[in-house]
């Protein structure tokens, strides 16, 4: 194998160190020698596909790019020089061929974490476990409580497709099955004839790889985005059961086992989160619900023919409890249309003929129950699960009991946890949207005055006063568009609802919550939807408002109190106690208020929200906003459940998982194992009872810094000109027009940046290495601080969780930084009197923040303790700042051309650029 050559040399990372210094990977061995292979691959495509001339120019423009990033300006210079003599097919080229060098290293890095894992499970020294934290639970708690706590346990994932995969679903697969190759190379005693054959293998892949277009043609459609999160609940198909078993195996009498309930489940947001998206529809809602069903029973049809092959026990009658051969005869009796399948088989392969039997009543259960369902197909989960049930006890009764593991019981897992319907769809639509629907009804049921016009305490009045209305019938034509099709989807619900599908139906979610009216008139649209639907009284769909501005999260303990208070809200819940879901929202207040401000607003939020039910004794669950990029909630899961405050949990998580997350975490199955064990160890471990409240002085001190961060934010965006320098000077536009999600990237057909999506936002600062909205603020929190002060706040990362997760994963944002590209694209600026400030204020801050940070870690540089992190991002970003300094002259040239109607090459070549960059940073939006 031909050695690396020059491209091991690591360079030195600004701010991340203040020498060069060799890769030396240590423990790393396997790491760095799958690294090396994939690269001698990639390096050997390079030269036969593109020629000796272009891998030179990448040569060359690392050893420059390495030498500015050490401080020598001239090299940086030599960069621009160097790329602005290349054609713009070159660049795409090299924009490819360090693209390609990315994917290559995700999957030997995602190899090598799974290895690692592995190495640990072995010896017995994982962390983080379930079976660790049950014990502590059990160590700590009266047995009584602990009980209570895991009758009650729940995490539910949730899927959403917000548009920050920037990789296609093709791309995925090829790197999937290379990943599946260098798992091979791990295997003992390799034929050398297998070793070539894997070799063979990851060279046609990687040539697959290159030759595959990365940029998709057109947006995709809601149901492709659908297809995506199925693509990973494939995976979790598999691995889900493995976490629940582990749950199951750590509770160590049968009254903790049949304590547990269902413990995991997943939901989706995509073809029901219609905020915004005008490509959502209700006949996209029921297609979802649909394909969802039909893709449920595909997999369960899969499991059912495998343990046909696999369960052929043959045995007289007699050996098997009578109710198997009881219920064998009196289903082919019942439906005579099996007979064909049944009598075929062996007489006395008695699972077999019931898993047939099984098989063709799944068959018959592709229909949703409100559509009209098959007699012959299974009108529930729960039912399904009974016949799972019945050959486990079949096996036990005959002496099988070996049998009754594994594949079977992994079986009935997935019933528990993918049902019939596969995930729980949620609905989600803003507040506007359900004002103006009321108001419309109101209206055409002739009654007086404008629900929009109202103040508060009149819309809740004029909704308690409502009921009487009911029953009128209002033709959805005489609705607006929006307002139509939320009622059109209510109904849905309610249909499906009542005629047993609930396990498919998640939370009805209102975006943008201001009052508690914005939730009574979601429920009174519901008990609308119920009377259109032909039923007296709704279907219990829970109504969850979602605070997303900081102003809201401050409001968020008086709505909610005021909506426990409520009688119609009361109403509505089901009877025997409140249940009470409220979604937080990451995104949208980090951009409103910066990063310190929103997770302080969120923390106390968090808190309040669980006094104010505790006050009227009812229980909440906390769904939580959270996206990839740490500006949005990103940032290690474990460690962020970790933070939160221990009342607002009790054992109970609902959380996002979006864009590029979804496939980091869940494409591979052994990486989604750990993601669900450390984000059930978390939440399960935050129960174990302990003092996590602050004394009040020292929660004074976070929220003074809270309030400094966001001045020196809100400082920054509300400059004049803000909006236009973001526009001019970064990818923002060229994000916009990315085909890669259905949805637009604004609420509103207009500039501003209040109509700007949080996703598109983080994305553009994020693709030019200073993602604000992730420490901004921070340093000039800190600076206003006195030295006791700032020696305290030096104390609290010791003492205090939250305040812990907050540094650290503002340091992970600064390590991502390089604030001379960042400056670079401002100086982009035709205006440059108008940019200055912006030039002058985002130096100022990033140099702040990292001072900042350093001193409250006691640190000399960033992720100093975490060695192979800073070894990971340290070989990244000189090909980042390549990719970077291509990006700025295809913008360059692109002004040149047309500052409205770029060529089409110029075009394709930023998008190209922008999906490389994201895949070397990994956490894109």
């Amino acid at each position: 194998m031909e050695p690396e050559q020059d491209l091991t040399q690591t360079q030195k990372l600004n701010p991340m160190t203040e020498h060069t210094e060799k890769l030396v990977y240590g423990k790393d061995r396997l790491l760095q020698r799958d690294l090396r292979l994939l690269r001698w691959l990639h390096r050997r495509l390079i030269r036969e596909r593109c020629g000796e001339g272009l891998w030179a120019h990448l040569v060359h423009l690392k050893e420059l790019t390495g030498q500015w990033r050490e401080g020598n300006c001239e090299s940086g210079t030599d960069v621009e020089k160097l790329l602005a003599g290349l054609e713009t097919s070159e660049l795409v080229t090299l924009t490819r061929a360090i693209g390609t060098r990315f994917n290559l290293s995700n999957i030997a890095e995602d190899r090598h974490r799974v290895r690692i894992l592995g190495q640990r499970e072995d010896r017995g020294t994982e962390k983080e476990t379930i079976q660790h934290a049950v014990a502590e639970l059990r160590a700590n708690m009266p047995k009584e409580d602990f009980l209570a706590l895991i009758r009650t346990f729940k995490i539910e994932p949730v899927f959403t497709a917000h548009p920050t995969e920037a990789k296609r679903r093709t791309i995925r697969r090829i790197l999937a099955r290379m990943r599946d190759d260098l798992y091979g190379l791990d295997k003992t005693h390799l034929l050398k004839s297998e070793r070539r054959a894997l070799l063979d293998k990851m060279r046609a892949g990687l040539l697959t790889l290159w030759s595959t277009e990365t940029v998709s043609p057109r947006k995709p459609t809601v149901m492709e985005e659908l297809d995506r999160a199925i693509y990973s609940v494939r995976t979790l198909w598999r691995a889900a059961p493995i976490i629940v078993e582990r749950l199951r195996a750590s509770c160590v009498s049968d009254e903790e086992r049949s304590a547990l309930s269902r413990p995991l489940q997943f939901g989706n947001w995509i073809g029901g989160d219609r905020d915004g998206n005008p490509f959502v529809t209700c006949e996209t809602t029921h297609a979802t619900l649909e394909r969802l069903r039909s893709e449920a029973i595909h997999l369960h049809r899969s499991t059912c023919a495998s343990l046909k092959e696999n369960l052929t026990v043959a045995t007289d009658s007699t050996d098997w409890p009578e109710s198997l051969i009881m219920a064998i005869e009196q289903a082919r009796i019942r439906w005579p249309a099996l007979e064909e399948h049944v009598a075929p088989l062996h007489p006395n392969e008695w699972l077999v003929q019931w898993l047939t039997i099984m098989d063709r009543r799944l068959k018959h259960s592709q229909t949703l129950p409100h559509q009209g369902m098959h007699p012959m197909a299974y009108p529930d989960a729960d039912a399904l699960r009974v016949d799972i049930d019945r050959i486990i006890d079949a096996l036990n009764h005959a002496g099988f009991a070996e049998l009754a593991t594994g594949e079977l019981l992994n079986w009935r897992h997935r019933v528990d946890i993918f049902g019939l319907h596969l995930l729980r769809l949620d609905i989600r639509s803003n507040s506007k949207t359900i004002r103006s629907a009321v108001d419309q009804i109101l209206r055409e049921t002739d009654q007086a005055g404008s629900f929009m016009d109202m103040n508060e305490a009149e819309r809740c009045t004029a909704l308690h006063n409502a009921d009487s209305l009911l029953a009128r019938s209002i033709p959805a034509e005489r609705l607006g568009s929006n307002e139509a099709d939320i009622l059109d989807t209510l109904t849905l619900l309610q249909r499906a609802g009542r005629s047993g599908d609930m396990a498919a139906l998640g939370w009805f979610i209102i975006s943008m919550t201001q009052s508690a009216s914005d939730v009574l008139a979601a429920v009174w649209l519901m008990k609308v939807a119920a009377h259109r639907a032909g039923f007296e009284e709704p279907v219990d769909i829970p109504v969850s408002p979602l605070f997303e501005t900081i102003d809201d999260l401050k409001a968020c303990p008086g709505i909610l109190s005021a909506l426990l208070e409520s009688d119609l809200f009361s109403s509505y819940v089901k009877p025997g106690g409140y249940e009470i879901v409220s979604m937080l929202g990451y995104s949208d207040s980090a951009k409103d208020g910066g990063y310190l401000a929103s997770n302080w607003a969120l923390y106390t939020a968090q808190r309040n929200l669980a006094e104010e039910t505790a006050k009227h004794d009812a229980h909440l669950t906390l769904f939580h906003g959270r996206g990839g990029a740490i500006g949005r909630g990103g940032g290690p899961a474990g460690r962020a459940i970790r933070s939160l405050p221990r009342e607002s949990l009790n054992g109970r998580l609902r959380l996002t998982e979006q864009g590029e997350v979804i496939s980091a975490r869940y494409d591979d199955e052994s990486i989604a194992i750990r993601h669900l064990q450390q984000i059930m160890w978390a939440t399960l471990i935050q129960g174990v009872p302990h003092e996590d409240r602050m004394p009040a002085e020292t929660e004074a001190l976070a929220g003074r810094m809270a309030e400094s961060s966001m001045q020196a934010y809100r400082a920054l965006i509300e400059t004049p000109g803000f909006d236009e320098i973001l526009t001019e000077c970064t990818v923002l536009s060229l994000i916009e027009q990315l085909q890669i999600g259905s949805r637009p990237s604004r609420r509103k057909k207009n500039s501003s940046l209040d109509d700007l999506r949080a996703i598109p936002f983080t994305f553009a600062w994020t693709q030019l290495r200073m993602p604000i909205n992730a420490f901004y603020g921070l340093g000039s929190a800190y600076r206003d601080l006195d030295e006791a002060d700032q020696q305290r706040v030096a104390d609290l990362y010791d003492t205090w969780p939250w305040f812990r997760a907050v540094i650290d994963n503002a340091e992970l944002a600064l390590a991502q930084c390089n604030i001379d590209i960042a400056l670079r694209y401002l100086q982009r600026a035709e205006d440059q009197e108008k940019a200055k400030p912006f030039l002058e204020k985002l130096e100022d801050e990033f140099s702040a923040s990292l001072q900042a940070v350093l001193a409250i870690k006691r640190q000399k540089r960033l992720v100093e303790k975490i060695p192979w992190l800073h070894r990971i991002i340290d070989s990244r970003s000189v090909y980042l700042d390549i990719l970077n300094m291509i990006q700025l002259e295809l913008l360059n040239r692109r002004s040149a051309a047309s500052t409205t109607n770029p060529t089409d090459e110029l075009a394709e070549a930023l998008r190209r650029n922008v999906q490389a960059i994201a895949s070397g940073l990994r956490t894109t939006g």
